[in-house]
């Protein structure tokens, strides 16, 4: 039988270090000026939006 609050847990572990890595790949691409919105269920990351603005001078 499998422990429902350790897989939780475990789960919520592994979407939150998935979610921090496609952070960290957003930053580090060519994305200069937007926003990063991150969607959350039941503490556990589920969703990453990003919106990139685009100026023209």
């Amino acid at each position: 039988m499998v422990n429902f609050m350790a897989a939780t847990s475990e789960k919520r572990a592994l979407a939150i270090k998935q979610c921090l890595k496609e952070i960290e790949e957003i930053l580090n691409s060519e994305l200069k000026y937007g926003s990063i919105n991150i969607i959350i269920q039941d503490g556990i990351p589920i969703q990453i939006d990003t919106t990139e603005k685009r100026r023209f001078n």
